[in-house]
């Protein structure tokens, strides 16, 4: 199937969709126009209800719910692109519809009082937490059509948003369409994908610290011989305790404790277990990251150095360590300007931990790093997806041979099966 055709096809889908319920999911991959077939929707619905109802286009309310402030004036920039009149704040043009925007910050917190003709869910996997879930039960009598918008959900949010809106006789109609099937239909070219392996280093510069808190001299110790501190916590709870180690020694380490909490919650179910298999997660997410850092540069430096790119990072301190000129993260004032000079051609790169993953429009990239990846298809696919518009896209991505690590770059290639080259071994 052609570009246009794959497009055209759900595009008209979509719309048929919202007039058989009022209420669609659009899953699709990036650039098939997921913004557009809502644009085609609010025209479609606003003209019968001008036809049907004879009141002026000023009558009809649209809320859009968003993740961030900033994916406001991406709307804005499409309502003008596909001529869609609107007014915003105040009636300004009685032939014209009125927008509104909400975060979903925002969204949680409050109960519309006015109602809206349709609502609009843009990146609609926000609506994944229990609050989210209930701000929307609690609103759904306020909004007449319902559209959510996503390039991946989890089946589990899905099912829970059908459940939170089903007792009000609304039924979702649902189009799918893949990152695959997308880049088959070469709606976005195929990238190519070099991997860059590494190893973890048997020389002993890290470090793993036991009673963080505890006052008076510490004591360090080679991890071979961290034990008798270990099992002996009564003796020394009071003292900090420095293993040193190498970043081998440092992950089996994490693993270790992983695996002893993950038995523990699978006996007990206890919060306490749950919350420290999460932290522990998280902490074997950011040590390997962490490890990177020399090697990214190497990679920026070699590699990307004639290419406009973005870099995703594992922590901000690492995005500003590679390019804090351009670093994109909530501890910066105005991010909008370095994506404004990104997108004027006065920078060529983009330095972030997961605030450009979606939702931004981005001009030109070339070429993608990928210091980290999460075990979620989601994060994946929308990383992906700021450098599949590229007309020959390369991404490069990290991953330390024999962890974690390995095992999410292989999952995330089973899903995708594009064109990998072994530039740096396998």
């Amino acid at each position: 199937m052609k570009i246009n055709e794959l497009r055209s096809k759900a595009s008209k889908d979509a719309l048929t969709m919202y007039k058989k319920t009022g209420v669609v999911l659009l899953e699709w991959a990036t650039a098939m126009g997921k913004t557009k077939a809502a644009i085609d929707i609010i025209k479609y619905a606003s003209k019968e209800f001008a036809k049907t109802t004879k009141y002026k286009l000023s009558n009809y309310n649209i809320l859009i719910v968003v993740a961030e402030t900033s994916h406001k004036e991406n709307w804005r920039q499409e309502f003008n692109k596909w001529n869609l009149k609107f007014n915003e704040s105040e009636i300004t043009d009685d032939n014209a519809i009125n927008i509104e925007f909400q975060c979903y910050q925002t969204f949680r917190k409050c109960n519309n009082r006015v109602f809206h003709n349709i609502t609009i869910f843009d990146e609609a996997h926000h609506l994944a937490s229990e609050k989210s879930l209930e701000a929307l039960e609690s609103n759904v009598e306020m909004t007449g059509g319902m559209v959510f918008l996503s390039a991946t959900m989890k089946q589990t949010i899905i099912d829970n948003i059908a459940d939170a809106i089903k007792d009000y006789g609304k039924l979702i109609e649902m189009s799918v369409v893949r990152l695959k099937t997308a880049i088959e239909a070469d709606v976005i070219p195929e990238p190519v994908i070099i991997p860059v392996p590494l190893t973890l280093c048997l020389d002993r510069n890290q470090e793993i610290i036991l009673n963080k808190n505890a006052k008076g001299n510490p004591i360090e110790v080679l991890y071979p011989n961290r034990w008798k501190y270990i099992k002996n916590k009564a003796a020394y709870k009071n003292t900090k305790i420095i293993i040193k180690c190498n970043e081998l020694e440092k992950y089996q380490y994490i693993e270790q404790s992983l695996s002893y909490w993950k038995n523990l919650l699978y006996r007990t179910h206890s919060e306490f277990s749950r919350n420290r298999v999460l932290q522990l997660g998280s902490e074997r997410k950011r040590f390997l990251g962490s490890i990177k850092t020399d090697a990214a540069k190497h990679i920026i430096d070699t590699e990307l150095k004639d290419y406009r790119y973005i870099c995703f990072c594992s922590s901000i301190a690492q995005s500003e360590e590679l390019n804090k000129q351009t670093s994109i993260n909530s501890k910066v004032v105005d991010n909008a300007s370095l994506i404004d000079k990104f997108n004027k051609h006065e920078t060529n790169s983009l330095y972030c931990v997961g605030m450009l993953q979606e939702g931004q429009n981005l001009c030109d990239i070339e070429a993608g790093l990928i210091i980290q990846l999460d075990k979620e298809e989601r994060s994946f696919v929308q990383k992906m997806g700021r450098v599949l518009r590229a007309d020959k896209p390369k991404v490069y991505i990290m991953y330390v041979k024999n962890t974690n690590d390995e095992l999410n770059f292989n999952k995330c290639m089973e899903e995708l099966k594009c064109k990998i080259e072994l530039k740096f071994g396998k």
